[in-house]
């Protein structure tokens, strides 16, 4: 569910998006999206490669926590 908040963004940022035409208001949506998803994933890593009882294995482009039954791939884009 989207918010309608009041967000303070320098001018030439402002402009940017702008100039990307309809949809930038989505398109910054997505942008802060991809920021908190790898911050979240980024978090969900620290914790487990710093349990000592927790196995990792390399899987092509996905890590398998063996011990906590956990997969972390890279972050697929959301909407488009």
């Amino acid at each position: 569910m989207k918010k309608q908040i009041t967000l303070r963004i320098d001018g030439d940022v402002l402009e940017w998006f702008r100039s990307q035409g309809r949809g930038y208001q989505s398109e910054i949506n997505m942008v802060l999206r991809d920021y908190y998803n790898g911050k979240i994933a980024v978090s969900k890593i620290r914790e487990v490669w710093s349990n000592p009882d927790v196995t990792l294995e390399y899987m092509g482009d996905t890590i398998y926590a063996e011990g906590t039954d956990q997969f972390f791939k890279p972050m697929p884009k959301k909407g488009k």
